[in-house]
């Protein structure tokens, strides 16, 4: 993922949830649009291996007459994303080391 993120079409994309900003105070994304994505759920998922990850769900409740709704999603519920806290811990640590 590393070499991918570092190309200039993966950094321009407005539509992917790494590029969006996470207002931490308020546990909400922040989309393209500047719509907020707000927390629904959160599971717990194993992998074959054992592996055990958090993964929270966050859904916008504003999308209805976005510009870029076409663009971003086809859900007639709106944008929802899934962050894997997990990852995104050790995806942190591996980024420090680079």
């Amino acid at each position: 993922m590393y070499e991918k993120e570092q190309t200039r079409s993966f950094k321009k994309n407005p539509h992917h949830q790494s590029n969006w900003v996470y207002d931490q105070e308020k546990d909400v994304f922040l989309c393209a649009a500047g719509k907020e994505l707000h927390f629904v759920s959160e599971k717990k998922q194993r992998t074959e291996f054992g592996y055990e990850s958090t993964i929270r769900t966050y859904q916008c409740r504003e999308c209805e007459g976005c510009p870029f709704r076409s663009a971003c999603t086809t859900s007639k519920y709106g944008r929802s994303t899934q962050v894997n806290t997990t990852y995104q811990q050790y995806k942190k640590k591996v980024q420090e080391r680079l």
